[in-house]
């Protein structure tokens, strides 16, 4: 029940503040609290691709409701089935299902949280790594598509069933709001402009590429300024 308690405290901690928090070194230790769904690793076999961003194990953080940090837990990111798997000590293979807790995941250079965003006029719930944190935050949406294999037709071959990367997303979210897709660059700049009237001179100026990774992680970082 002191697991239970301290969940209770997560609203007087915030994202940054986590070093207060309680700390936890195996997270299996939670699961009186948390509901976990064992993966099957055979799901895959016969699958050509990989749904994973890294089929890796890293070694990361997980903080849950902003107050409690377990450390050392072997993580890695499941694109298709949109969850973080983790490791535990008996080898095992699971993912952290949705059970109604806040969490964020830390995975090497990469930041994932659990979370609510809307994509043209639907609310989902998932799994969006941060690549910006300020007043503006710029999120990532990884996506693959498990496509069925086809047989061979004419002179085109037939395919296995396979794994097919598609094309990332981008959102971004000013205070607390939730994350939105970034539907085209022109609408970005107009909503960007209330925080940086000269954002076109700065993008002229500097060169930068807006419909790329790199130029919207440079043009947020210039928006929070």
């Amino acid at each position: 029940m002191k697991n239970l308690a301290l969940l209770g405290l997560s609203l007087f901690f915030n994202l940054i503040g986590y070093s207060q928090a309680f700390t936890i070194r195996d997270l299996s230790s939670l699961s009186d609290h948390l509901t976990y769904k064992r993966n099957n690793e055979n799901t895959y076999t016969n699958i050509e691709g990989s749904p994973f961003l890294d089929e890796n194990f890293v070694i990361g953080k997980v903080i849950i409701n902003d107050s409690i940090l377990i450390e050392n837990v072997p993580l890695r990111y499941n694109i298709y089935s949109d969850k973080i798997e983790f490791k535990n000590a008996n080898g095992q293979i699971l993912e952290i299902s949705n059970s109604g807790h806040v969490y964020q995941f830390k995975l090497g250079s990469h930041t994932f949280l659990e979370t609510g965003y809307r994509t043209k006029n639907e609310t989902e719930q998932g799994v969006l790594e941060l690549l910006v944190n300020g007043n503006i935050k710029l999120y990532k949406k990884y996506r693959i598509e498990l496509k069925e294999a086809t047989k061979a037709i004419g002179f085109q071959d037939a395919q296995p069933n396979r794994f097919t990367p598609l094309d990332d997303e981008y959102l971004i979210a000013e205070g607390d709001a939730i994350p939105q897709v970034v539907k085209n660059s022109k609408i970005l700049l107009e909503e960007l402009k209330s925080y940086q009237p000269d954002i076109e001179k700065y993008i002229q100026k500097e060169k930068v590429r807006v419909k790329t990774e790199s130029g919207l992680i440079r043009l947020i970082r210039h928006c929070n300024q």
